[in-house]
């Protein structure tokens, strides 16, 4: 059974969605955020639950208002 956070997936969804349509590179916004790929990719996944502040900082990188990042 699956026990990721259901808010940290579709954050997660919602992410990947805005960087593949913005033909974005997750390395490029991982180093915009000052993490490494790897933890950006976790995040995408579901598997961390981000702070408000790293969601502010994700949601600036992409370019795109916060609530968008919560869109289902």
């Amino acid at each position: 059974m699956d026990n990721k956070n259901e808010i940290a997936v579709l954050l997660g969804n919602n992410i990947k969605r805005i960087i593949a349509e913005k033909d974005l590179k997750t390395r490029i916004i991982a180093g915009e955020l000052n993490i490494e790929p790897s933890t950006l990719r976790k995040y995408m996944n579901g598997d961390f639950v981000m702070g408000v502040d790293k969601l502010y900082k994700i949601a600036e990188a992409l370019d795109v208002d916060m609530n968008e990042l919560f869109q289902r």
